[in-house]
C-alpha cells in the first residue's frame, strides 16, 4: 500500500468516527498522548498513528454518553449536598434519588433552600420541588404555602398541585390569597399556570369558596385556565353557578381547541350529573354535532335534562330528524333513539303521542322499535286511535306485533268499539280476545 493511500485512510477514519457528532459537556478526560515517532517504514508509522486515532474516537464517544450513572449509595450527606447545588442538572438528578431516601433534617432543609431559591434556574429548582411534592412534614407544608407568592408560574403550579393533594381546607385562604395577588400582579395573561396550580388546588379540596376564583377564570383568554375552571365548578355543582356555565358552552360551539373540547364534555357531563333540565335544549341542539365523542354522551345522558317542559322541542327536533329523509344513516339513527329515550323518560301521554306520530315517519327499524318498547308506559285511552292507525302502516313485523300486543292487553281498557274497528282494519282476531264480534 501506498503511504498516499494510507494516510488518505487515517483522515478518512478520524472524520467518520469522531468528526461528525457535536461535542457534549462532559467530566475531564485522561489526555490521549499524541502518537509517538515510529522509525521505519511508513507503513508502520500510519499503523500506530491509526491505533492512536481508534483511542481518541473512543474517548470521544464516551465522552458523549450522558452522566447518569448512579451515585454510590454511601456517600457523606455533606458531598451529596454540594450535589445538589451543581450547575450539572444531570448530577443534581441522581443525588437527588439518593437524598430522598435519607430522612435526615439537613437533607430535607437543602432540598427545601434549592426549590425555594428565587435566582436559581428553573430546572435546577425542579429537581427540589419534584423530590418534596410527597413530603407532607410541617417545614415542607410551610414552604409550598410561601411558594404560592413566588414570581416564577411553574413554581406557583407546582405548589398548587402538591397542595391540592393535600386535601386540606386550612389551605384554601393561603390558595385565594395567592389568586388575588395573581390577578392584581397581571391581568393581561391571565397567569395560566399559577391559575391552573390554583384551581386545581381548590377543584381537588371542593371547598365552595372556590367559587368565584372558578367563575372569573371562565373570562381567562387561556383555554387551559378555562378548562381548569369548568372542572372546579364541575366538583363544586353549585346551581347558581349554571347560567354561566351555558353561557360558556355556547361560546364554546365549534371551537377544536382541545382545552375547549375538554370543556365542552366537561360541562354536557356536570349538567347530567346535576340532572339540570336547564340544559336540556343545549343537548338537543348539540345531538347534531361532528365530535362523535360528544354526541354519543348526549345520547346517553340526554334523557337526564330532560322533563315535560320539554316535548314540544324534542317533537320538533324529532320532526327536522325525520324531513332530513336518512333515517337509515348510523348518526341520524343515534340521535332519533336519543330524542326517543328522553321522550320516554318524561312519563307523559303527550310524549306517547309524539312517538306514535314518529312510527308514522318511520314504521320500521331501530327508532320504530324503541318507540313501541316504551308506548305502554305512555298510552292512555285517548291514545287508542293513534295506535289503531300505527298498526295499520307498520312495515316492520316486530313493530307491528309490538302495537298489536299493546291493543290487546295494554295498560288500559280496550274499548270493544275500538278494538272492533281494529279487527275491520287487519288486526287478527284470537279467541277470547274482546275484539271478536258480538
Amino acid at each position: 500500500m501506498r503511504p498516499a493511500s494510507l494516510s488518505a485512510c487515517v483522515v478518512l477514519l478520524f472524520l467518520s468516527g469522531c468528526g461528525s457528532k457535536a461535542p457534549v459537556k462532559s467530566a475531564a478526560q485522561p489526555a490521549v498522548a499524541p502518537p509517538p515517532a515510529v522509525p521505519g517504514t511508513s507503513v508502520e508509522a500510519l499503523q500506530t498513528e491509526i491505533k492512536w486515532l481508534r483511542e481518541r474516537v473512543a474517548q470521544l464517544e464516551q465522552a458523549q454518553q450522558p452522566a447518569n450513572r448512579p451515585l454510590p449509595s454511601d456517600i457523606p450527606d455533606d458531598t451529596l449536598i454540594s450535589f445538589l447545588h451543581s450547575g450539572d442538572n444531570e448530577l443534581q438528578r441522581a443525588a437527588v434519588i439518593l437524598v430522598r431516601k435519607r430522612s435526615s433534617p439537613r437533607c430535607r432543609q437543602a432540598l427545601i433552600a434549592l426549590a425555594s431559591a428565587p435566582d436559581r434556574d428553573w430546572n435546577q429548582r425542579y429537581v427540589g420541588l419534584d423530590a418534596l411534592a410527597e413530603v407532607r412534614t410541617p417545614e415542607v407544608i410551610e414552604m409550598w404555602l410561601k411558594l404560592l407568592r413566588d414570581p416564577n408560574e411553574n413554581v406557583v403550579h407546582r405548589a398548587g398541585f402538591a397542595l391540592g393533594g393535600m386535601r386540606n381546607p386550612e389551605h384554601v385562604p393561603h390558595l385565594l390569597d395567592a389568586w388575588a395577588q395573581i390577578k392584581s400582579r397581571d391581568t393581561a395573561t391571565h397567569n395560566s399556570s399559577s391559575r391552573t396550580g390554583i384551581l386545581n388546588a381548590l377543584t381537588v379540596i371542593g371547598d365552595p369558596r372556590g367559587l368565584p376564583a372558578a367563575l372569573e377564570a371562565l373570562q381567562s383568554p387561556h383555554p387551559n385556565t378555562r378548562a381548569f375552571a369548568i372542572s372546579a365548578l364541575r366538583a363544586f355543582r353549585d346551581e347558581s353557578t349554571v347560567p354561566a356555565v351555558l353561557q360558556h358552552l355556547v361560546a364554546l360551539e365549534g371551537s377544536s381547541v382541545s382545552d375547549d373540547v375538554n370543556s365542552r364534555n366537561n360541562i354536557v357531563e356536570m349538567l347530567a350529573e346535576m340532572g339540570d333540565k336547564r340544559g336540556a335544549p343545549h343537548f338537543i341542539r348539540l345531538l347534531r354535532t361532528s365530535d362523535n365523542y360528544l354526541r354519543d354522551r348526549i345520547t346517553l345522558l340526554l334523557p337526564r335534562v330532560c322533563g315535560p317542559e320539554h316535548i314540544p322541542a324534542l317533537q320538533e327536533a324529532l320532526r327536522v330528524e325525520c324531513a332530513g329523509g336518512s333515517l337509515t344513516e348510523a348518526n341520524t339513527q343515534k340521535r332519533v333513539l336519543a330524542l326517543v329515550r328522553a321522550l320516554g323518560a318524561t312519563a307523559k301521554p303527550a310524549a306517547g303521542r309524539v312517538l306514535i306520530e314518529l312510527l308514522q315517519a318511520c314504521p320500521s327499524g331501530p327508532p320504530a322499535q324503541e318507540a313501541v318498547a316504551l308506548l305502554p308506559q305512555l298510552c292512555t285511552m285517548e291514545l287508542t286511535n293513534e295506535l289503531v292507525a300505527a298498526h295499520k302502516f307498520a312495515s316492520d313485523a316486530a313493530v307491528r306485533g309490538m302495537l298489536e300486543k299493546i291493543l290487546r292487553s295494554g295498560p288500559y281498557p280496550v274499548e270493544y268499539d275500538e278494538a272492533k274497528r281494529a279487527f275491520k282494519m287487519g288486526l287478527p282476531a284470537v279467541e277470547g280476545d274482546p275484539i271478536h264480534e258480538k
